[in-house]
C-alpha cells in the first residue's frame, strides 16, 4: 500500500492482521497532515493468503509528463463533452463554449469530480511557457554577444 501520510494504511494492516500492532501515529492536529511514522517498507503475509507490502507516507503527490489541456483526458466523463469544447486546447476553467463547464451544470458530470480537477489543474506545471522562454533567452543571449563592449 502507498499513499499519504496518515490516511490509515498500516492501521488498515493492523486490522488485517490480528496481532500484529505496527506503530501508528495521529494526525498532526494543526496541519491536518499526517505524520511520518512508518520509516520503512514492510512485507506482510496476510491469514487468508497473499502479502502486502506497507510503505511509508508521502505528504505530497505530482503529475508528471503532461500538460494542462491534457489532464482533462484522463477524466473519462469529460471525454466526450471535450470533443465539444470551443477551444482544442480547453482547460474546462472559464472559457467561452467550454462543453465540459456546461455538463457539469446540467449535472452530466459530477461537480465533485470537476472540483477535483480544477484542484489537480492547479498543481500542474506551467510547461507550455518554457519553450517561450527558452527561446527568448536565446535571443537575449545573442543580443547581448554582439553588443558592443
Amino acid at each position: 500500500m502507498s499513499g499519504h501520510s496518515g490516511v490509515g494504511k498500516t492501521a488498515l494492516l493492523n486490522a488485517l492482521v490480528p496481532g500484529i500492532d505496527l506503530p501508528t501515529g495521529e494526525v498532526n492536529p494543526v496541519t491536518g497532515k499526517g505524520r511520518h511514522t512508518s520509516s520503512t517498507a514492510i512485507l506482510v503475509r496476510l491469514p487468508g493468503g497473499g502479502y502486502l507490502m506497507d510503505t511509508p507516507g508521502f505528504r505530497e503527490f505530482a503529475l508528471s509528463g503532461i500538460s494542462r489541456p491534457q489532464l482533462g483526458r484522463y477524466y473519462p466523463e469529460f471525454r466526450e463533452a471535450i470533443a465539444s469544447c470551443r477551444y482544442k486546447d480547453c482547460l474546462h476553467e472559464a472559457e467561452p463554449g467550454c462543453a465540459v463547464r456546461l455538463a457539469v451544470d446540467e449535472g452530466r458530470i459530477s461537480k465533485l469530480r470537476y472540483r477535483n480537477y480544477l484542484q489537480i489543474l492547479e498543481t500542474v506545471p506551467l510547461t507550455e511557457a518554457r519553450p517561450f522562454l527558452k527561446k527568448s533567452r536565446q535571443r537575449r543571449a545573442r543580443r547581448e554577444s554582439h553588443e558592443p563592449s
